[in-house]
């Protein structure tokens, strides 16, 4: 493997690092403010992705359905749990945010999939549509364990996973999808090509991660997040709605999820299975950054893509060294078969061409010719042998 080999490898860990840094930073984020370990992370990764590259085609997600299916659910246990003091601001606030909006996001989505809309409208749609199914779905199915046991929560983490992964087979069949690049535009630095959609992957994760830190440290529901992730009965009892915090990030988690998923999909096709694999790379991140450190699991994630990638290159090599190594034995059996040691080194390469290639189909044995030689081939190995008699 040479240096260039190795450079390439290493920019597409980095490339892959970077979305692994997305999904670690969002498990950590849901771990740390509702103790839920996300599995359901990767299907975010999938809806996003296969979102996108739907719409971008013409055809309508059954994802836009999804979140508004979700939402009236949603909307649901709200007045359920409002029953007995029934409030009109807070109804007219969980009907306009789990159902008015999901509504409005499905008519933009039947329109862009009727108008064939730029890549930057499909994303913009995609986010939203995905943002919406993660809200909802902490609402009904995490917002009712938030006092539960851990264990209770990841069981309920899996059994959201697999719901998901079943509908995703559903609204996006076993086929594959590709979606358009966001940026076509290429840079050459030396021997290295970065694409496009390369720097889009490290512009937008870089932003996004400035972002959260901006978030985090200078707003107000950024603090409220980071007190109930350091203690969440203390955060009640200063004021701070755990509620809410749990709703930030879920929000926060799905929207990073479809991003990760729409930098991906052009670059890499995508199934409606594929996101739980990259999402256990963003969990292997987070776990080594403790489920609780951000900057341990960014740099862990850009380890685990970089591994991964060299495993990979290390075993490709290995594989064309073996193939080289057996087609170099594979001419010397055929050379010795027919005429021995002492002839093989008098023999050209347009004698021993076809009975080498023929090696694969089965050895020779004697001076019995294959089977598949050609009539011109066992003519000029006839000529070859004789040139190499009389030599010696």
């Amino acid at each position: 493997m040479n240096t260039t080999i190795l450079l390439f490898l290493l920019q597409d860990g980095i490339t892959n690092g970077a979305i692994y840094a997305l999904l670690g930073l969002a498990l950590v984020l849901v771990f740390a403010v509702t103790r839920v370990i996300l599995i359901p992370q990767g299907e975010f990764v999938t809806y996003g992705a296969l979102t996108y590259a739907s719409l971008a085609a013409g055809r309508m997600p059954g994802t836009a359905k999804l979140a508004v299916v979700v939402g009236l659910i949603a909307v649901a246990f709200d007045l359920y749990a409002m029953r007995k003091t029934l409030h009109g601001p807070k109804i007219l606030r969980t009907f306009g945010l789990n159902v008015a909006f999901p509504v409005v996001v499905l008519l933009a989505s039947m329109w862009a999939a009727d108008q064939r809309v730029p890549a930057g409208v499909s994303l913009v749609l995609s986010l939203l549509i995905v943002a919406s199914i993660g809200l909802s779905l902490y609402r009904i199915v995490f917002q009712p364990l938030a006092h539960t046991s851990v264990l209770v929560l990841l069981i309920a983490s899996v059994g959201t996973h697999l719901a998901l992964q079943g509908l995703g087979l559903l609204f996006f069949g076993a086929e594959g999808q590709r979606g358009p690049t966001l940026l076509t535009a290429n840079v050459t630095l030396g021997s290295l090509r970065f694409t496009g959609q390369g720097m889009a992957v490290y512009g937008i994760t870089i932003a996004f991660i400035v972002g959260l830190w901006l978030f985090f440290g200078l707003t107000l529901y950024g603090k409220a997040l980071r007190a109930t992730a350091v203690n969440r009965l203390g955060a009640r009892l200063v004021g701070i709605r755990t509620t809410l915090s749990g709703q930030i990030a879920f929000l926060l988690a799905s929207t990073i999820g479809a991003l990760s998923g729409i930098l991906i999909v052009p670059i890499t096709t995508l199934y409606y299975d594929t996101g739980f694999l990259i999402g256990l790379k963003g969990f292997i991140a987070a776990i080594i950054g403790g489920l609780i450190s951000y900057p341990l699991t960014a740099v862990a994630a850009l380890v685990v893509g970089i591994v991964g990638v060299l495993d990979v290159g290390r075993q490709r090599h290995m594989a064309v060294s073996l193939q080289q190594r057996e087609r170099v034995a594979g001419k010397a059996q055929v050379e010795q078969a027919v005429v021995g040691p002492a002839a093989a080194q008098h023999l050209g390469v347009e004698g021993i061409g076809e009975a080498h290639a023929a090696a694969g189909l089965g050895a020779l044995a004697g001076a019995q010719m294959h089977p598949h030689l050609t009539r011109a081939g066992q003519h000029t190995l006839h000529q070859r042998l004789d040139v190499a008699a009389r030599r010696l």
